[in-house]
């Protein structure tokens, strides 16, 4: 049985029969390790670290030692909790998305693209946005 099904199932035992849940596995980007991220109705009343240890203890009574070294983290979120964070997610983005910092970046990375850029031009720009971010730390 492969890693994926093995946390399913696991999973799958621990969460009441009236409870719905999704699992899904995330890249995590350090080495080979993925993050378990399950999203049910399960145990809304109880501390997210509460729900994450029941998570945790039960893939690890069903995974061998090297397959939980694959595991960089777990989260258990309910359905209310996932929306309020892909919500402040969209936010951070929107306000990321207009900012001086981010049009000067992507005139650079533009410029740079076309091979079209200019030694000055390039010392003229990095200058600007150092002074740019300077001037944001100040604010």
């Amino acid at each position: 049985m492969t890693l994926h099904k093995k946390i399913l199932t696991a999973i799958g035992e621990i969460i009441p029969e009236e409870a719905t849940y999704s699992v899904s596995f995330i890249r995590s980007g350090v080495m080979e390790t993925e993050i378990v991220r399950v999203v049910t109705s399960a145990w809304k009343t109880l501390p997210a670290f509460i729900r994450v240890m029941r998570v945790q203890n039960a893939v690890r009574t069903a995974l061998t030692p090297y397959e939980q070294q694959k595991i960089l983290r777990v989260s258990v979120l309910t359905p209310q909790e996932l929306i309020r964070q892909a919500i402040a997610r969209t936010e951070l983005r929107k306000k990321a998305q207009g900012s001086a910092l981010t049009e000067l970046a992507r005139k650079l990375r533009a410029k740079s693209k076309q091979s079209a850029i200019k030694t000055r031009t390039h010392d003229a720009l990095i200058e600007a946005l150092g002074k740019l971010q300077k001037k944001r730390q100040k604010q």
